[in-house]
């Protein structure tokens, strides 16, 4: 019952993310120009809620993408990032970035399957053209560490 919750739910916000993108994604950029790497847990707070941000990389002198240049969507999946809190994770890495934001928060009732869900709330802010493989793996990351509060928005 429970997985099934959880598919449910990730469609349902795949769905969500599909709307929002459609309808107004504004692409706004965000500063830093460095390649993903994979990085030690960051020091965050109880309470707040966890930012994950899905963007394309900044044109600089050491990379150009004449697609974004050109406000055309660019379908290069190592052009986009993915940060929590200025650090850089892979789509290999952000289930253990993940992981670490849901044991600040743990709380509820167990499962079924024993895992018991997080209080944490995760916010996904997604620039305009963000590759769906990015924005759905947060979302089964989330799902597969125990965190259910999971807002998506354009960035």
């Amino acid at each position: 019952m429970r997985q099934s919750v959880r598919l449910s739910f990730v469609l349902s916000l795949t769905a969500l993310l599909a709307a929002s993108l459609l309808t107004g994604c504004n692409g706004t950029r965000r500063e830093g120009t460095e390649e993903p790497v994979t990085t030690a847990a960051p020091a965050a707070k109880q309470g707040g809620p966890t930012t994950v941000h899905i963007f394309h990389r900044h044109e600089g002198d050491d990379f150009a993408c004449p697609a974004h240049h050109a406000h055309e969507a660019c379908n290069n999946t190592s052009h986009w990032l993915i940060a929590i809190r200025a650090n850089y994770y892979s789509l290999d890495t952000i289930t253990q970035a993940l992981d670490f934001e849901a044991k600040l928060e743990p709380g509820g009732t167990p499962g079924k399957d024993g895992k018991v869900s997080s209080q944490r709330h995760v916010m996904i802010h997604a620039d305009e053209g963000a590759p769906d493989a990015y924005v759905r793996k947060v979302i089964e990351a989330c799902a597969a560490v125990g965190i259910d509060h999971v807002e998506v928005a354009p960035a």
